[in-house]
C-alpha cells in the first residue's frame, strides 16, 4: 500500500469515525430520553387499562369474572390474574409474564354471598414493551445504516478527489528523485492544491533546465580535459587516482592497465612521480619536477602537482598536470649543438686566415711565392667561410618557409641531364661514370630550381664519397601519384650507426675528409628541408663499403594545402622544361655539396 493510498484510507476513516460518533451520540440520546418517555407512556397506559378492567369487574360474580377475563386478556394482549388475601393466586388469564414486564394492581370487590375483596393484577408483556420501545426509532436505525453506507461511499469519493493531486505530486517527486527531470503534474484545481502543483511543476522545470546546464558544462569540461595535449590526473586525499585524460594515459603509458581507483604507486609505477605525490600529500604545497621516462620510449616530462582544499581547509584532492617537453629539450640540445658546431666551423677558417695573415705580416710578404700561396689559402678559407655563412642563412630561410617557390610542370629527364652536365667535369677528374635512367615523358609539378638543388647536392655527394673509377646512377620511378627519384653510388657507404643522423646539421661521417673537400656539413640538412618544403620525403639506404642510395619521393601534382608556396616576387618566366633563368645578382640558393 502506497503512502497516498494510506492517506486516502485514513481520511475516509477519520470522516466515518466522526459520523459514527455522531450516530452513537444520537442513539444514546434516543435510548435515554425517548426510552424513558416510552416507559412513562407504557405505565400510564397500563394504569389506565388496569383501572378500566377493575371497573369492568366491579360487582360481578366470580363466575362472570372468570367468563369475562379471558376475553379481556386476549383483547388487550395482557396477563390478568386475581389474587386473594395474602397474595394467594385465584385465577390467571392470558400469556405468562416475561421477565421485566410491568404489573399494575387494582382492588376489586366481586359480588357474592361473602362479597370478599380480590386484587386484579394486570401485567403488560415484555414484547409489548419492546415493540413499543423500538417502534418509533427502529426504522430510523435501518435508515441510518443505509445513510452511513452512502455517506461512506461519498466520503471515499471525496477523499479520492482530494488525494489525486497528492498522488500525482508524489509520483512526480519520485520521478524527480530518480533523475527524470522535466515531468509535470497535470491537475486542474483551486486553492492550496493548485498552488502545490504549480510549485512542483515550476521546480521540475527549473531542475530540468539546471541539470541540462550542468550536464552540458560537464560534457564541455570533460571534452576539454580529454582532448587537452597536456596530461591531467586527479587524485583523492589518499593518493588514489580518480580521473585520467587521454593525454596522461599516453604520456605516462597508463592506457594498457587500469588506473582509476588504484593507488598512485600501483597506477604510475614511477618512483620519482610517486615520490612527488607523497611529498605534496605531506607538505600540502604545490611542487614541480622534471621526469625522465625511458620505457617504452625516452621522454622528458614536466610534472606540476597542486593540492586542492575544501571549504573547511582540509586537503580534498591533488591535481597533476604533465607536459611533454621532449621536443623542447631536444631542440635546446640541437640549438646548443648547432651553436657549438657553427662556432667550431667558423673558428677553423678564421684561425687559418688569422694565422696566414700573421705569417705575411711577419715577413712572408718579401717572398712572392710564399706570399701568393698564403694569399690563396686566405682566399680559399674566406670563400669557405662565405659558403658556411650563406648555408646557415639559406637553411634559416628554408626552415621559416620564407623561400619563394614557383610550382610549374618540370620534365624530370631535362632536369637530371642538366644536373649531370653541371657535375660532369668534377666526375671526370675521378673517372666516375655518370648515368641516368629516366623516362623522357615523365613530368612532375614542382619548383625547378629547388628540385635541381636537391639532385645536385645528392649527385655531388655521390661523386665525393665514391672512389676513382666508380659510378653514380640517377633514376626516376613513376608510382602513379608520386615520383621517386634516387641517386645510387658504389662508394664508401655509411655506417649503420650514422644513418639516423646523416641529415642533421654539421653532422659528418668522415669529418677530416669533409673539411678537406670544402663541405660545410649543411648540405644534406638543406636537402631534407627542401624536400619537405616541396611536400615530399627523403631517406637513405646504405651498406658500409658497398655504396649508398638516397631516395626522394615527391607528389606528382602539388597539394596546395600541404605546401603553400610563398610568393616569388623576383622570379621571371620559365621555359617549356620548367627552367627559370637566374635573376641579376643571384636569386637562387647556392649549390653546395655536403661533405
Amino acid at each position: 500500500m502506497t503512502s497516498v493510498q494510506s492517506l486516502r484510507l485514513r481520511l475516509t476513516a477519520y470522516v466515518l469515525g466522526v459520523v459514527l460518533v455522531a450516530f452513537a451520540v444520537f442513539f444514546l440520546y434516543e435510548a435515554l430520553v425517548v426510552g424513558r418517555a416510552f416507559e412513562r407512556e407504557a405505565r400510564r397506559h397500563g394504569e389506565a387499562l388496569a383501572a378500566a378492567l377493575a371497573e369492568a369487574l366491579e360487582g360481578r360474580t366470580p363466575a362472570e369474572a372468570e367468563a369475562l377475563l379471558p376475553r379481556l386478556a386476549a383483547a388487550a394482549g395482557v396477563r390478568i390474574a386475581l389474587e386473594g388475601a395474602g397474595g394467594r393466586p385465584l385465577a390467571v388469564f392470558g400469556a405468562p409474564s416475561d421477565e421485566g414486564a410491568l404489573s399494575f394492581r387494582r382492588p376489586v370487590v366481586l359480588a357474592g354471598p361473602a362479597g370478599a375483596p380480590v386484587t386484579l393484577v394486570v401485567t403488560e408483556a415484555a414484547g409489548r414493551r419492546d415493540d413499543l420501545f423500538s417502534g418509533p426509532w427502529g426504522p430510523g436505525l435501518l435508515g441510518g445504516m443505509v445513510l452511513l453506507g452512502l455517506l461512506s461511499l461519498f466520503v471515499y469519493r471525496v477523499a479520492t478527489e482530494v488525494t489525486r493531486p497528492v498522488t500525482q505530486v508524489a509520483e512526480v517527486a519520485r520521478l524527480i528523485s530518480d533523475e527524470h527531470y522535466g515531468v509535470t503534474v497535470d491537475v486542474r484545481g483551486y486553492g492550496e492544491i493548485a498552488e502545490l502543483t504549480a510549485a512542483i511543476n515550476a521546480m521540475s522545470r527549473s531542475l530540468a533546465l539546471q541539470m541540462k546546464r550542468i550536464r552540458d558544462d560537464e560534457k564541455r569540461f570533460g571534452d576539454i580535459l580529454m582532448n587537452m595535449t597536456s596530461g591531467v590526473v586527479l587524485l583523492d586525499a589518499r593518493g588514489r587516482v580518480v580521473f585520467v585524460n587521454r593525454a596522461a594515459e599516453g604520456l605516462l603509458h597508463l592506457a594498457h592497465r587500469p588506473t582509476v581507483g588504484r593507488h598512485h604507486v600501483e597506477a604510475f609505477r614511477h618512483f620519482e612521480l610517486s615520490e612527488l605525490v607523497e611529498r605534496v600529500l605531506e607538505t600540502k604545497a604545490a611542487a614541480r619536477r622534471e621526469l625522465q621516462l625511458y620505457f617504452p620510449e625516452e621522454r622528458v616530462l614536466d610534472a606540476h602537482l597542486v593540492p586542492l582544499f575544501d571549504d573547511d581547509g582540509r586537503l580534498d584532492a591533488l591535481l597533476l598536470v604533465v607536459h611533454d617537453i621532449t621536443d623542447i629539450r631536444r631542440l635546446e640540445r640541437i640549438r646548443s649543438e648547432f651553436v657549438m658546431n657553427a662556432s667550431h666551423e667558423l673558428k677553423t677558417p678564421v684561425t687559418s686566415i688569422q694565422g696566414f695573415a700573421e705569417t705575411l705580416l711577419d715577413g712572408a710578404l718579401e717572398s712572392p711565392e710564399a706570399a701568393r700561396r698564403f694569399v690563396e689559402i686566405i682566399y680559399n678559407e674566406s670563400e669557405r667561410l662565405k659558403r658556411l655563412i650563406q648555408d646557415i642563412l639559406d637553411l634559416s630561410r628554408i626552415e621559416q618557409r620564407r623561400l619563394p617557390l614557383d610550382f610549374r610542370p618540370v620534365r624530370v629527364k631535362a632536369l637530371v641531364d642538366d644536373v649531370l652536365l653541371t657535375v660532369q667535369k668534377e666526375a671526370e677528374k675521378k673517372r666516375i661514370a655518370l648515368s641516368a635512367d629516366v623516362d623522357p615523358a615523365l613530368q612532375i609539378e614542382s619548383d625547378y630550381d629547388r628540385l635541381k638543388q636537391i639532385m645536385l647536392n645528392l649527385v655531388v655527394n655521390a661523386i665525393q664519397y665514391t672512389p676513382e673509377d666508380g659510378r653514380a646512377v640517377v633514376r626516376a620511378v613513376d608510382e602513379g601519384a608520386t615520383v621517386v627519384l634516387s641517386v645510387e653510388d658504389n662508394g664508401i657507404g655509411i655506417p649503420r650507426r650514422d644513418l639516423d643522423r646523416i641529415f642533421e646539421r654539421f653532422y659528418r661521417v668522415d669529418k677530416a675528409r669533409s673539411r678537406h673537400s670544402g663541405g660545410t656539413g649543411l648540405g644534406l640538412s638543406i636537402v631534407r628541408h627542401l624536400v619537405e618544403l616541396l611536400g615530399g620525403m627523403i631517406w637513405v639506404e646504405s651498406t658500409e663499403g658497398v655504396g649508398s642510395t638516397f631516395f626522394v619521393r615527391l607528389p606528382k601534382v602539388r597539394d596546395a594545402e600541404e605546401t603553400p608556396p610563398p610568393r616569388d616576387e623576383g622570379g621571371g618566366p620559365r621555359g617549356d622544361d620548367g627552367r627559370r633563368p637566374p635573376a641579376a645578382g643571384g636569386g637562387t640558393l647556392r649549390t653546395d655539396p655536403d661533405g
